[in-house]
This record gives structure tokens, C-alpha cells and sequence, in this order.
């Protein structure tokens, strides 16, 4: 599947959809506006959420199988319910907006990133500082953090939600995957749960965070 996603010359993105029955095209909600007028002059602007504020709270960015959708496309369209998104591995830009916003690849925002600056390192892979300094294994630590926060709809579904990417990483780096870890990095094998229990999935071997 996710040769589609990789393949694809755009991809629609529905972020406010609950799920495949709920539309996304809606009226749209009023927009909050403010006040100004400091030196005696009336100034009026809107005030839409940022960009941040409106993916962090997507029901789509809360989907497990999501994450590999969005980092595997090079092309997406987000319709949110108060305005679109357009995503590609050069910029992004909101409607409305007077200008585009490159991607700055870092540490920084890779780690605390929703998927979108996590899919230009994945990309660019071997010429960004990012993966130059910690590698394509690194790079996997941060997505597999990213999508242990999503949810899913059926717990069998764990490891091929992001199948897709393993195998992307596994052709950059000729590295043999197993249930969510990587042969070459000893590494793997260091992963701690969360705090919460839940039930271990039969399925997968003990030794993977998989389970």
C-alpha cells in the first residue's frame, strides 16, 4: 500500500473527517476577528489558528495509519474545516497566506514535528544535516515515538501501518527489518513502554516494541 501513497501525483487529505463516511466539504465556521485602534486608528485582521493548532487537533492526525500516509506522499492537499493546506517535500502553505514556508530540517523540529518535516529528512536522507549526523535508524526512533501516540482502529494492523516506511528505510540503508527493529542498529532492543498497560499483542515476539 504504501507504494501507492509514495507513487502518487497528489493526495487529498481530509483532517477533520472523522472517518471515510464523514464528508469534508461543510461551511465553513465564522472567523474571530480583533480590534485595534492604539493610536486612534481602526484596524481590523482575522485571526485563524495557526497551522499547528489546527493539525495537532485533526482527527486525521490522530489515526495510526495516517503517519505513513502523509510521510510516504510527496504531494498532499489538507482540507480542514476552516481553510486548505498544501504540503510537498519543498514548502508548505496555508490558504490565504503571502507566501510559502521551506522546510528547515533540525533536530529541533524534527523531534516535536507532526510528520511533515520528518518526511523531508526521510526523503532527503544522506544530504540533510539531520540524517547525516544521526542516520536513517535515528530518523526511525522519531518515527516510531511519533506513531505510538496515534491510535488504531484494529491492534493487528500495528506493523503494517508503517510498513511502508520501514521498507523505504530498509531499500536507503540495505538494512533486514523484523517486527520494528533493524538487524544492524543493537539499539532496537532498548525501547521502554509507557507508563499505562495494555495487552501484549500474541502476535509479535516479546523483543519488539511491536507487542
Amino acid at each position: 500500500m504504501g507504494g501507492y501513497y509514495q507513487s502518487a501525483y497528489l493526495v487529498l487529505s481530509a483532517l477533520d473527517s472523522a472517518d471515510a463516511r464523514d464528508g469534508f466539504l461543510r461551511p465553513r465556521p465564522d472567523l474571530n476577528l480583533t480590534v485595534s485602534s492604539a493610536d486612534g486608528k481602526l484596524r481590523i485582521r482575522a485571526q485563524p489558528p495557526t497551522r499547528k493548532q489546527i493539525f495537532k487537533r485533526a482527527a486525521l492526525n490522530k489515526r495510526g495509519w495516517a503517519l505513513q500516509e502523509r510521510m510516504l506522499a510527496t504531494r498532499i492537499l489538507h482540507y480542514s474545516h476552516t481553510e486548505l493546506f498544501w504540503e510537498c517535500l519543498n514548502c508548505t502553505a496555508r490558504e490565504g497566506s503571502v507566501g510559502t514556508m521551506g522546510y528547515q530540517i533540525n533536530s529541533g523540529l524534527i523531534v516535536d514535528s507532526d510528520g511533515d518535516d520528518l518526511k523531508a529528512s526521510l526523503y532527503n536522507t544522506g544530504t540533510d544535516p539531520f540524517s547525516i549526523e544521526d542516520g536513517s535508524f535515528s530518523l526511525w526512533y522519531r518515527i516510531v515515538k511519533l506513531y505510538s501516540r496515534k491510535t488504531l482502529s484494529h491492534s493487528s494492523d500495528k506493523m503494517a501501518a508503517v510498513a511502508g516506511l520501514a521498507a523505504m528505510i530498509a531499500d536507503k540503508e540495505s538494512a533486514r527489518y523484523n517486527f520494528g527493529l533493524w538487524e544492524q542498529d543493537i539499539h532496537d532492543l532498548t525501547w521502554t513502554k509507557a507508563t499505562y498497560t495494555a495487552a501484549r499483542l500474541e502476535n509479535f515476539p516479546t523483543w519488539s516494541w511491536l507487542s
